[in-house]
């Protein structure tokens, strides 16, 4: 039998509905009765005071007194001045009170308390002259002097009495009323309720034959809709049809919202479907476990190949992820659960190695509440044991730079001692015997510093730290520099020097001129390392790349003892040399090789050789460049303007600890004629700048008391006219690439490392002081 509305339910429903309709109607009357009748009275009392202000305007301005005065009568008797004042008025209140039936106006007068006349006066004569007792409403509208309306049952039926106060020059002398009976406002009453009730009843019966046409309709669709929702449970796919009227958008919105769930199931689905791939494609272990039975709920698939098991899932945690028989002792759910069983919510992070697969991992464990409601216990792991393995090889890395710069400046200090120390002796001209000795001297603290400097590359290589920086150079100037640099050793050893450079190489190019000078020295001091005779040449010319850039193509190429297959293999290879007699006879660190590869590959180029025992070698490497114009403002001369220039006026401060490189220092700086103050450390160096002028300061870095870096803070964070703009430059032994950035973030201008090069001293004197004015007021450098 099909299920639907029962019949009785139908009749409830449509009594029910019928009897909230008649109560509405019901209220909705009943407030529009009592609206209709205050609405009348309003009216009402409208009409009445109009007509006291009506008789007031046609009272004599003079008031009663006036009347009596004219009539001769202002020093009678009481009764004579009511008498007077009666037959005065009552041809007014006569002729107002017969305006409407039922209608009673009149006067009071206060000083004669007495009512002085009542019309229509054949209707209401009989009361002049009488007094009203004290509780009447009239004594109200003396005392406040504002018009009132009362109403009442009088002597003559129900009444509506309306009074207004008579004021002449302020003052109250007595109050006009006008009443009138409410028998028509009773019948008008009586009236409205019986049409607005008639018309309720005849609305309340056209609804209820409309509500029993509609409702066998309304219930079948809603019999069609219940069917149809029925059906949705089982099914989202079935719609609801047939219905009609307001009860099809009801229908629609049903079909619409199941079409709306459809789809967020669909989608639901697919986030499901997407959260199980991560899960079992995620490189971090996952799983959930019961803190009460300790058995794993969930265990995703990176976690059960990590144990080697798929059949985890309702076993006990311990025994499956620690191969334990009891709890362990690191279980994180002694921490998530107070001892009382109050539940933690931080989580829960350690580091341990997990069960016997020999990996650590990272675990975060959290407390989780599970789709049933439960309290259920997440562990998420991730493998740390390259991390940690990579963060020890960067901390050895670190202690390896570390170290290299500790030892490259305690190296770069007394080297700066040594080679000062030569210049000076050999400045002193010294007899031949010991020039020479000083100048192998000089020669062999020099290869020692070149030794350390390869060093110091490869290991910036290694961090990659290393970097190109691009400028304008002129490509011929540095062919003939490198050729007035290598030429020395060349002329040792009588080999000749042949440079062929080819038409097609631009005068200037945008590129690193330091890096590619340093692999072109280190490849021609291999040359001439190697050659015991004949020659050494260098060859190079320029390619056109398809991107308007330039391919550097250079050549090396010597006639020397040559290398066989096997030596070529480890050539570019970091402290790799041809075998170790090459070291013992040749010399050198075997880095040389491996750096200039480091730095082609930095450059966008590639670098080989072809040699063979006894035939000589040939490298061969290119490097991608720039075309340029020749830089506006280029020097001219053929010898840079700093080599010359003297500082005869300039005041300079020197800030070293060092008694050896202070007396380098002051030789050099007094060469080029500068007076010189030193301080032995940071501290007395701030109060050095504080005390007196200076052009320009050397900071050493690392000093006793307070080091140059803090000092150089301090100076700038002075008061001083100049702490801003006085150049700082720092003189020390700290030579790596990070060392300059440092002294650069500190605040310093400028970084020359210890040994001190003179050209370089020079130069960057010149950039800092070039056009500034001495202190002194003399004029700038010569």
């Amino acid at each position: 039998m099909k299920r639907g509305f029962s019949l009785p339910f139908q009749y409830k429903a449509i009594f029910a509905f019928l009897l909230l309709m008649n109560l509405s109607f019901f209220v909705t009357g009943y407030m529009a009765k009592t609206l209709a009748e205050n609405t009348i009275l309003r009216e009402k009392e409208d009409k009445l005071l109009t007509l006291t202000r009506v008789l007031d305007a046609r009272l004599d301005p003079g008031g009663y007194a006036e009347l009596l005065r004219q009539q001769g009568a202002e020093h009678a008797t009481r009764e004579e001045k009511i008498h007077v004042l009666n037959r005065l008025l009552k041809d007014t209140t006569d002729e107002v009170g017969r305006s409407a039936p039922g209608l009673g106006v009149g006067y009071y007068s206060e000083d004669l308390d007495a009512i002085i006349t009542y019309g229509p006066s054949e209707s209401f004569n009989y009361v002049v002259g009488v007094t009203i007792p004290p509780d009447h409403p009239g004594r109200v509208v003396m005392e406040t002097g504002e018009p009132l309306v009362r109403s009442g049952t009088m002597v003559r039926g129900d009444i509506m009495n309306a009074m207004s106060p008579i004021l002449r020059e302020g003052k109250v002398i007595g109050y006009i009323w006008a009443n009138e009976l409410t028998t028509d406002i009773t019948a008008q009453f009586a009236n409205l309720s019986r049409k607005m009730f008639g018309g309720m009843l005849l609305c309340f019966g056209v609804t209820v034959c409309f509500l029993i046409l509609l409702s066998r309709r309304t219930v079948r669709d809603i019999d069609r809709i219940i069917t149809g929702v029925r059906a949705m449970r089982f099914d989202l796919s079935k719609r609801i049809s047939g219905a009609g009227g307001d009860l099809r958008e009801v229908a629609e919105s049903i079909n619409t919202m199941a079409t709306e769930i459809s789809k967020a199931n669909e989608e639901t689905n697919r986030a499901l479907s997407v959260l199980r791939s991560v899960m079992s494609n995620v490189d971090a272990l996952v799983y959930v476990c019961d803190p009460e039975t300790k058995k794993l709920v969930y265990v995703n698939d990176y976690l059960c190949r990590l144990i080697g098991r798929e059949d985890v899932q309702g076993k006990i945690c311990h025994e499956i992820l620690y191969g334990k028989t009891e709890a362990c002792d690191f279980c994180p759910q002694k921490y998530l659960f107070e001892p009382d069983g109050t539940p933690v919510f931080t989580p829960v992070q350690a580091e341990r190695f997990f069960a016997d697969t020999g990996r650590e991992f990272f675990l975060t464990d959290r407390l989780v509440t599970w789709h049933d409601g439960r309290l259920l216990h997440m562990g998420v792991g991730t493998d740390v044991t390259e991390r940690k393995a990579l963060a020890v090889a960067e901390a050895a890395n670190r202690a390896q730079r570390d170290f290299l710069a500790r030892m490259s400046h305690e190296i770069r200090t007394p080297m700066n001692g040594v080679l000062g120390m030569t210049r000076l002796a050999l400045q002193a001209d010294p007899p031949p015997a010991q020039q020479e000795y000083l100048k192998k001297i000089h020669s062999s603290a020099s290869l020692l510093l070149g030794i350390i400097n390869d060093i110091l590359d490869f290991s910036r290589i290694e961090a990659g730290k290393l970097t190109i920086e691009k400028h304008v150079f002129n490509l011929r100037e540095m062919v003939e520099n490198i050729r007035e640099l290598i030429q020395p050793r060349i002329n040792e050893n009588n080999l000749a020097l042949r440079i062929a450079l080819d038409e097609s190489l631009p005068d200037y190019v945008l590129g690193d001129e330091l890096r590619l000078s340093q692999v072109l020295l280190n490849l021609l001091g291999n040359a001439s390392k190697f050659t015991l005779e004949g020659f050494i040449e260098l060859a190079m010319r320029a390619e056109t790349l398809p991107s308007g850039s330039l391919r550097l193509r250079c050549t090396v190429s010597d006639s020397g003892i040559g290398m066989s297959e096997e030596q070529q293999q480890a050539l570019f290879k970091p402290f790799s040399q041809a075998d170790s007699s090459t070291s013992r006879k040749f010399g050198g660190t075997g880095l040389g090789l491996s750096i200039c590869k480091a730095l082609v590959t930095l450059m966008d180029g590639d670098i080989s050789a072809e040699s063979g025992p006894g035939a000589g070698s040939v490298f061969s490497f290119s490097v991608v460049l720039e075309r340029a114009e020749k830089p506006s403002g280029l020097f001219e001369e053929t010898q840079a303007p700093w080599e010359n220039t003297r500082y005869d006026a300039y005041a300079f401060l020197l800030v070293e600890d060092n008694l050896i490189n202070q007396e380098i220092a002051l030789a050099i700086l007094g060469e080029l004629g500068a007076a010189v103050d030193v301080a032995d450390n940071g501290e007395t160096g701030v109060q050095a700048f504080l005390d007196k002028d200076y052009d320009l300061i050397f900071m050493d870095v690392r000093m006793p008391v307070m080091d140059g870096l803090e000092a150089t803070k301090h100076i700038r964070a002075s008061n001083k006219r100049n702490a801003a703009t006085i150049p700082v430059i720092a003189m020390t032994a700290n030579a790596m690439a990070e060392d300059r950035e440092i002294s650069r973030e500190t605040g310093m201008d400028g970084h020359i490392a210890k040994p001190i090069d003179v050209a370089d001293l020079k130069k960057i004197l010149f950039q800092q002081l070039h056009g500034r004015k001495p202190v002194r007021g003399a004029a700038g450098p010569d």
